[in-house]
């Protein structure tokens, strides 16, 4: 729930600013690029574990912290896509034909943003598991009293590897097994998407015109 939770959040809002930034250009690129590299710039770990200490130990709230950290890659994603596209024919028609902005983004720039979205977000998945496991591990992240986790479980079970040590190896494995899976399912829609790229030879087309 966390992981898919966060993939959510994250990608929508970074494909949000990505869209923004790439379509408007000049001093609105200019400012919401600083402010990714800004947070990219930051050392991770410890601004999750200050975020985690201010909010709580609620899922929520663990959401709420990985998510805030976790839309710039995809912002930049979207960035220089929309770039790419803005220059194309059917964003100049639209334009002529009095198209808003928020049609623009939404009806003529998403769509062809979908395969990046997809595998950022397949990708974004196994990325807050870990994130999550590493907080709960050191105490920081879910709170056993609000639900039982993976990295808790490791947390408050490592004092038993040598007379329990099936306590350790079960969530351990169940981090690893879950990661992996979703790494490979990532892998398999890059490299589905990049067959369609290929075959359109960075056409892109507007199913709407």
């Amino acid at each position: 729930m966390v992981g898919v939770s966060v993939a959510i959040l994250a990608s929508g809002f970074g494909t949000l600013v990505g869209l923004v930034a790439g379509y408007r250009g000049g001093f609105v690129d200019a400012a919401l690029m600083r402010i990714t590299d800004t947070l990219l710039a930051l050392p991770s770990l410890m601004v999750l574990i200050l975020l985690a200490r201010i909010l709580g130990g609620s899922v929520l709230d663990v959401v709420l912290v990985l998510s805030l950290l976790g839309w710039m890659p995809l912002a930049r994603i979207s960035r220089a896509k929309v770039l790419a596209l803005r220059e194309h024919d059917y964003i100049a028609a639209a334009r002529a034909l009095g198209s808003g902005t928020p049609r623009i983004l939404f009806r003529h720039l998403l769509p062809n943003l979908v395969g990046e979205i997809t595998v950022a977000v397949s990708l974004a998945v196994a990325a807050a598991i870990l994130a999550e496991s590493v907080l709960s591990f050191l105490g920081l992240g879910v709170s056993p009293v609000h639900g039982a986790t993976w990295g808790n479980m490791l947390g408050g079970n490592e004092g038993l590897m040598t007379t329990a040590p099936w306590l350790v190896w079960a969530p351990g494995l169940a981090i690893v097994i879950t990661v992996l899976s979703v790494d490979f399912v990532g892998d398999g829609l890059r490299d589905a998407f990049d067959v369609k790229a290929e075959v359109r030879h960075q056409t892109p087309v507007d199913p709407h015109v």
